[in-house]
């Protein structure tokens, strides 16, 4: 059975990182999260879990699709990054430590993904708008 997505998912910087993680052999579905848990990341399966409804709004983000967009960037990295470091689930899970340089890694490592899907957006722009230009009839 096919789910809908979420709404927050129709949008250009979100669709790019779907792209990218879907050509990295990661797999993202969508349902509902425990409180204050934004996206989850299960490296075994490589799957990601994002919200299915929109949790992701703020007052600088109405719609959420920023936020939607660096949290999916950061679960992401959290697919790349977590089999470099050496942890047990337990320790992950109750080593507030380990936890944070691993979160902190996925931040910096979401940022710059989510930096690269706004720069390949803006390239996608640029070339419609030259396209477009290019096309025009001469008067």
């Amino acid at each position: 059975m096919l789910m809908k997505k979420p709404s927050y998912t129709n949008f250009p910087i979100y669709e790019i990182l779907e792209d990218l993680s879907s050509k990295a052999g990661i797999k993202i579905e969508y349902g509902k999260l425990p409180k204050n848990v934004f996206g989850k990341c299960f490296n075994d399966e490589r799957k990601i879990i994002m919200s299915d409804t929109n949790v992701y709004c703020s007052n600088k983000d109405e719609d959420g699709k920023n936020n939607a967009s660096f949290i999916l960037a950061h679960e992401i990295a959290h697919a790349i990054i977590n089999n470099l470091y050496f942890f047990n689930e337990y320790d992950y899970d109750h080593d507030i430590v380990t936890y944070k340089f691993i979160d902190a890694d996925a931040d910096k490592i979401g940022g710059a993904l989510y930096n690269l899907a706004l720069m390949i957006h803006e390239r996608n722009e640029m070339a419609k708008f030259e396209n477009h230009k290019n096309n025009e009839d001469p008067k």
